[in-house]
């Protein structure tokens, strides 16, 4: 086992098991990283209140061996720097936040994504305008992304298996179970 200490923000967390969780981070010095959190949905848990989505925390994790989770978190606190952002203003990111942890590998470190993460919460970067430079960001020209179905660049969501763009007309033909919103 090897412990690793790092600055993350919360994509996201899933119920495992009876009381475990699966939590989502996007890390400053590894990427992003999907994490076992045992104990996180008991009512004396000391990690759910900081394991929340759109949370920067200061996390410590294990590297697991052998098949099946990677990671294993520790402990973690939030991060004293990003305490100060307006709680309103965060919520409207959500979409941006489920987009980056279904397209983002896991693994893979990013510092110009990291750092625009920050920005963006220190900031309080409009939803549409983060989402714009994000993708550029993840490598996809954000003036060729356009809808598959009927070629509008207007993109509204995306179908998260096979990682297409649709228009909101285009969205709604498809089924709203099947696409993402951004």
């Amino acid at each position: 086992m090897r412990e690793i200490f790092t600055r993350a923000i919360v994509l996201g967390r899933n119920d495992s098991g009876e009381m475990d969780g699966r939590v989502s981070l996007f890390s400053e010095g590894y990427g992003k990283i999907v994490a076992r959190a045992k104990s996180l949905r008991k009512i004396t848990s000391k990690l759910s209140g900081h394991l929340q989505p759109l949370i920067f925390v200061k996390v410590r994790l294990i590297k697991l061996s052998g098949v099946g989770e990677r990671y294993a978190i520790i402990d973690c606190i939030q991060d004293d720097e990003m305490i100060g952002l307006e709680t309103g203003k965060k919520h409207n990111l959500l979409s941006l936040m489920d987009f980056l942890s279904s397209f983002a590998f896991e693994g893979q470190k990013d510092k110009q994504l990291w750092e625009f993460l920050v920005d963006v919460f220190k900031n309080g970067t409009s939803k549409e305008e983060a989402f714009k430079k994000m993708i550029v960001i993840l490598g996809i020209d954000s003036l060729s992304a356009e809808c598959f179905l009927c070629h509008k660049k207007m993109i509204s969501g995306w179908i998260e298996n096979d990682h297409s763009f649709v228009c909101k007309n285009c969205s709604l033909k498809i089924g709203r179970d099947k696409v993402r919103y951004i």
